[in-house]
């Protein structure tokens, strides 16, 4: 390429167009954050991957530490919510007493363990 083709490719302008295409979902704000977690009500989930049986209830200790108040109920009353198809869990989302439950324990926030 000669140095006159050159500056004349620099000039052109190009049309791109993001990989990801356009949203499907609206964007919502988030959830307000828990004001005390001294007064706090956490529900665990864990969907047995990587090392969640190891990691939350350290997580849970260190909260405990920090927030002498705080509760927990922790991730074995509700078990594996992975998805029934592959992982013989359950869908916590089409569970139809998910919301009394939350509401009958006063849950205030989740800590979920999903690595892997």
């Amino acid at each position: 390429m000669r140095i006159k083709e050159r500056e004349n490719a620099m000039n052109d302008s190009y049309e791109v167009v993001w990989p990801s295409g356009k949203r499907r979902i609206e964007i919502v704000p988030m959830a307000a954050r828990i004001k005390d977690l001294n007064k706090a009500v956490i529900l665990e989930l864990n969907h047995n991957s990587y090392r969640g049986d190891e990691i939350i209830p350290i997580l849970r200790e260190e909260l405990k530490k920090r927030y002498p108040g705080i509760r927990f109920i922790t991730y074995d009353v509700l078990g594996n919510f992975r998805d029934p198809r592959n992982y013989g869990g359950y869908e916590l989302e089409s569970w139809p007493g998910l919301a009394d439950f939350l509401r009958e324990n006063k849950v205030t926030g989740a800590v979920i363990g999903m690595g892997g």
